[in-house]
């Protein structure tokens, strides 16, 4: 859901579909260079903890691209 909030919002603010692929193709670049690092990780931490982790780190990520939204339309 968030990755479509954010597709959304490159669109909303650059009417450019250009730019919006270029953001998507970056967003999944980089997930694709990290997979064997988080593996390796995964693998060693307790599965819990990364669970928890990695929601806290989106949950405060969706907070920022909300206000980043508000302090946009003001």
């Amino acid at each position: 859901m968030q990755q479509v909030a954010i597709g959304w919002l490159v669109y909303d603010l650059s009417k450019s579909a250009f730019t919006l692929g270029f953001v998507r193709f970056l967003s999944g670049d980089s997930n694709h260079a990290a997979h064997a690092r988080r593996g390796a990780v995964a693998d060693r931490v307790e599965k819990r903890r990364v669970v928890v982790i990695t929601e806290s780190a989106a949950m405060v990520l969706a907070f920022v691209l909300t206000g980043l939204v508000l302090l946009r339309r003001w």
